[in-house]
């Protein structure tokens, strides 16, 4: 008897696991879905058209700025040295702005997309990486899965410009002249967020980040430490993240209205 009753338990209790979708899970923007569905076959195809709110802001810094220091430029000097001087450049691993701002942070929208298929508002145009004395230009630059990058050189003097990335595997490539660009190797399939990096095995010095994204909601701050989202998002709810090579990442959450501007930010400090 006790073995029948636990029986009828046992069916009852899987069928109000069917019925209220347990499993849970967050809303994790690469895998995730609406509650009830499986896989992408109800995400809803997301236009530019379905945006009205415009998402801008800030990242601001406390405390003293640390001192930025000399890279250690200890090969190829003078081809290195050509485009700087007597002096060597800057690490830029952390710069704060004249107006006590962050520069190099990548803001993207963590939490609330997951309805959504960007499959129609993919980026085709190119992002470009250069090196210029033996240093990547831009530190960080953000790219949509599936945009191309592009990586040329400035330098007359040979780079080994290697792809590392936890999500989007190895590779690596040559560049010995001037000029010189891939134009097809560098494509990123999944969104990864601080493990995609560019290295050079010759200047051991040489790096730059690229967070990829599915989506097209991210920007990075720069000289004055604000950033903007290129296109507007549907009104809801959100999580909204920072993130810095060094001070890791921060998270807001917002909720916000049709046709409203919705100002955000953030703060980093020198202390933990």
């Amino acid at each position: 008897m006790k073995s029948k009753n636990l029986w009828i338990v046992c069916i009852l209790a899987s069928a109000l696991c069917f019925l209220s979708g347990c499993g849970g899970g967050d809303d994790n923007e690469s895998t995730g879905s609406n509650a009830g569905t499986t896989g992408t076959s109800s995400k809803k195809d997301f236009t530019p058209e379905m945006g009205s709110v415009s998402v801008a802001g800030v990242v601001q810094f406390e405390g003293s700025a640390p001192a930025r220091k000399k890279l250690n430029i200890n090969k190829d000097v003078a081809g290195c040295m050509a485009e700087h001087g007597k002096t060597p450049p800057l690490s830029e691993t952390v710069i704060v702005n004249d107006n006590k701002t962050l520069r190099n942070v990548v803001v993207y929208v963590s939490k609330g997309l997951a309805k959504y298929s960007f499959k129609k508002v993919k980026k085709t145009e190119p992002v470009v990486f250069d090196q210029v004395g033996c240093v990547y230009v831009p530190h960080v630059q953000a790219v949509m899965v599936g945009q191309p990058i592009h990586v040329k050189s400035s330098d007359d003097l040979a780079h080994n410009v290697h792809w590392k990335s936890k999500k989007n595997g190895d590779k690596n490539i040559s560049q010995s002249s001037a000029g010189a660009i891939d134009k097809t190797t560098f494509v990123a399939k999944r969104e990864e967020i601080g493990t995609a990096v560019f290295q050079c095995d010759i200047h051991g010095w040489m790096n730059a980040f690229v967070p990829v994204f599915k989506h097209p909601f991210y920007a990075t701050t720069g000289e004055d430490g604000k950033f903007s989202f290129d296109m507007k998002l549907p009104a809801g709810k959100y999580t909204l993240t920072a993130w810095h090579e060094k001070f890791g990442k921060k998270s807001v959450k917002v909720e916000v209205k049709d046709g409203e501007a919705k100002s955000v930010v953030f703060t980093y400090s020198a202390k933990p």
